[in-house]
């Protein structure tokens, strides 16, 4: 006989694609009433697109540099560097929060 895990009912679960619960229901008007742009800018721009860019940026700067500050023209290349993947990170984190709303905000439009 086939011995599951004591938590295949909980992963299984997870997996349930039921009607959201009332609380899931009134969180889901709270962001819709804040609107679009407002869920786009924090959840997309602000959470996913800065987070990604704070890591590969400490992470692209301990690679080439270690805790080190280089000096001068090695430091103008790493900081325009760094402000090009900003614009990159912050462009993607919008489409990323506009894909989000789409698709668990307002998946009917």
């Amino acid at each position: 006989m086939l011995d599951l895990p004591c938590c295949y009912n909980f992963i299984m679960s997870l997996f349930k694609s039921g009607a959201p619960s009332p609380k899931q229901r009134e969180r889901l008007e709270k962001i819709r009433a804040r609107g679009r742009k407002h869920f786009i800018l924090y959840t997309g721009v602000m959470t996913w697109g800065m987070s990604v860019f704070l890591l590969t940026s400490i992470w692209a700067w301990y690679d080439s540099n270690g805790w080190q500050i280089p000096s001068g023209r090695i430091l103008s290349h790493d900081l325009i560097m760094i402000f090009v993947n900003l614009a990159i990170w912050l462009t993607a984190g919008y489409f990323y929060g506009a894909s989000m709303w789409r698709r668990i905000i307002d998946p009917k439009s």
